[in-house]
């Protein structure tokens, strides 16, 4: 279609009749993409069969020069490059010819042909998980010729993949996506007019470079949303320490909620799902991540590809690019550098920006895996702490019954005894008034016990008060023992 004019909707077969040859001025082609169309895959609605593919594909490599490696996978799978060819038509058989002087004579055609490749890829906003890959391919094919002692300059350009397959369906006839065109639209209006593209063979880069920058920095910026709401996440504020902080407060001031949950289940319980949702968002920063990573790669082809173009227009005879004389050509190709030079730069200042994603994000996922990490250690540390408290209740419950029998023994144990040893057949007790006999005996052996037990400082003296009180009786045992067995 041209820019001069509405634009057209050619079929396959009209276009394969255009002969790059007989155009003049400004045209601009939208075609199906390269790979939906061009031999590496299909898309339906677009081509009607598997051969109108290869029809198309050896039209524009014949017409237009587009080189092989163009349609080749290898071609499509890179993420980015810039060629270009010079006098391409006249090696077609296209005679040339200049006078010794250097003066244009009928029959002399200059040309210039390049093609470029620029990948980027764009996430959306409110979900960092959908993404989309955008190819912009172009082809552009320019020429001066004498004819009839007329000198025309004609500029073709071909932009294939200039429709984003991934959020839209498929343009009918090769129109081009919304998004591109309008910002061709609001590119600089002198920059596509047909006297100062036409005249250069490097001129129109400068609309196709600013169109691509901005939409190189709308994606990029895109990545800015859901790295900010994982920055500013207020589900996160909450560290470890600062919980633990609150929980010990808490402790201090009796340990209960107002529910009547014991804040230390509730605290370890946030902890848990605090820990789930890091975890979360510690796989989906990954996956951003990789996004990040995939943005600044193609950000550094693009950077690449637009030095190549910058040095190509360098290298370019200034001579081709006006008619006006050196010192215009000059002009027009400082023009041209100019603008190069200050697209690269701000491309540079995107990868920039690109970059500092990377590391914000980077340091969000370090900062997940060491707060998950000491969530963990903390989490660990309460089990043991509780496991350890439930240890020591089970011991002061053993602890408890154990002394509780021990008094029991004590009380019971020195009577028993007593008891017993009265109750002997070395004794007679006929008279029941002698019992105080048996008090006499078991009370101190009970207090002493007691004391015994209470205090085992004391145990020395005590196991000697109980040698001293037992020692006489032991000569009465020894005396009732003499008497029966006299007896």
């Amino acid at each position: 279609m041209h820019r001069d004019e509405d634009p057209q909707i050619l079929s396959l077969e009209e276009f394969c009749e255009v002969r790059a040859v007989n155009l003049s001025g400004l045209h601009i082609y939208h075609l199906p993409s390269v790979k939906y169309a061009l031999g590496l895959g299909r898309d339906a609605g677009l081509l009607d069969r598997a051969s109108e593919g290869k029809e198309l594909r050896d039209h524009l490599t014949k017409e237009f020069h587009i080189p092989r490696f163009f349609w080749e996978k290898a071609g499509w799978d890179a993420n980015g490059f810039f060629w270009d060819n010079i006098d391409v038509i006249e090696k077609t058989g296209v005679t040339k010819s200049t006078d010794l002087k250097g003066e244009s004579e009928r029959g002399k055609i200059e040309s210039h042909c390049s093609s470029s490749l620029f990948l980027l890829k764009e996430i959306y906003h409110k979900n960092a998980g959908k993404y989309s890959w955008r190819y912009l391919t172009f082809s552009t094919l320019w020429f001066r010729q004498n004819s009839d002692d007329k000198m025309s300059e004609t500029m073709i350009l071909l932009c294939f993949d200039t429709r984003d397959y991934e959020k839209r369906p498929p343009q009918p006839g090769g129109s081009p996506d919304p998004t591109f065109q309008e910002c061709a639209r609001s590119s600089d209006a002198k920059s596509w007019n047909q006297e100062g593209v036409a005249r250069c063979p490097h001129r129109i880069y400068l609309s196709l470079l600013e169109t691509i920058l901005q939409l190189y920095n709308d994606a990029i910026w895109s990545f800015r949303t859901p790295v900010r709401r994982i920055e500013k996440n207020e589900d996160f504020a909450q560290t470890a320490d600062q919980q633990a902080h609150q929980l010990l407060n808490r402790h201090l001031d009796g340990g209960d909620d107002l529910d009547g949950t014991h804040y230390e289940d509730k605290t370890l319980k946030n902890i848990r799902i605090d820990r789930e949702k890091r975890v979360k968002s510690y796989k989906l920063m990954h996956e951003l991540l990789r996004h990040i990573i995939h943005a600044s790669e193609t950000l550094s082809a693009a950077i690449r590809t637009m030095v190549d173009m910058k040095r190509t227009a360098e290298l370019c005879s200034a001579a081709c690019c006006s008619v006006d004389g050196e010192a215009q050509a000059q002009k027009s190709y400082s023009t041209v550098t100019r603008s190069m030079n200050f697209y690269a730069s701000f491309l540079e200042n995107i990868k920039a920006r690109s970059d500092a994603f990377r590391i914000r994000l980077e340091n969000e996922i370090k900062l997940a895996f060491n707060v998950v990490d000491a969530l963990d250690s903390y989490v660990s540390g309460q089990m043991m702490n509780n496991t350890q408290k439930l240890l020591e209740d089970t011991k002061n419950d053993g602890r408890e019954l154990t002394q509780f029998v021990s008094k029991l023994s004590i009380i019971f144990l020195p009577p028993t005894f007593t008891a017993g040893f009265f109750g002997m057949n070395f004794f007679e007790f006929k008279n029941w008034r002698l019992v105080w006999i048996w008090f006499v005996i078991t009370v101190p052996l009970v207090m002493a016990a007691s004391a015994l037990q209470k205090k085992k400082a004391t145990k020395d003296f005590l196991l000697a008060i109980f040698r001293s009180l037992f020692w006489p009786f032991r000569w009465l045992f020894l005396y009732v023992w003499d008497l029966n067995k006299r007896k």
